[in-house]
């Protein structure tokens, strides 16, 4: 897929969001138009400034797993953080093609780091460190064109979610 029907795509359900977010109670809720590398959305929740980041995954009903970018390469070549590790997004929406969650991102960030300890654990290492844990991802995640990601399960972002449903009226075809 090239990078215009990504585009497309994740602006499809940007879009999506402003609807859902609205009935669970988000006000406000403006969509960030410009490239934005720390969230996607603004709006008001329980009288505060929020923002979200808008996630979409066409596997997640599938593999039933959810990836989350954690690194990315530059023009070097040389890996960066990015991502879950420097949104600014206090909650994530993520999208499969007949769901949708909406998380805070600090669950999210437990999530990912409970996935990567298990990991540890049945290679026999106990308590890895936050250097430990961006090493892991850097070596063991799973590389796309420009980014490295860890994926995680869907129940356990489903379990933490604040709200989660089914997307009605799907009109975008992949």
């Amino acid at each position: 897929m090239n990078f215009k029907e990504c585009l497309k795509i994740g602006k499809y359900y940007e879009n999506k969001s402003i609807f859902i977010l609205h009935n669970h109670g988000f006000k406000d809720v403006i969509l960030d138009n410009s490239y934005n590398s720390y969230y996607d959305i603004s709006a008001l929740y329980k009288h505060k400034i929020v923002y979200i980041e808008v996630k979409y995954n066409s596997l997640t009903d599938k593999t039933h797993k959810i990836f989350l970018e954690c690194l990315k390469y530059d023009k070097y070549n040389n890996i960066n953080i990015s991502g879950l590790s420097i949104t600014r997004a206090k909650y994530y929406i993520f999208f499969s093609n007949t769901k949708y969650y909406i998380i805070k991102t600090l669950r999210v960030k437990k999530i990912l780091e409970k996935t990567i300890r298990k990991q540890y654990k049945k290679l026999g290492l106990n308590k890895p460190s936050q250097e430990d844990l961006i090493k892991y991802i850097e070596h063991k995640g799973i590389r796309t064109k420009n980014t490295i990601g860890i994926l995680i399960n869907v129940e356990d972002v489903k379990k933490h979610s604040i709200y989660y449903g089914l997307i009605i009226n799907k009109i975008f075809n992949n």
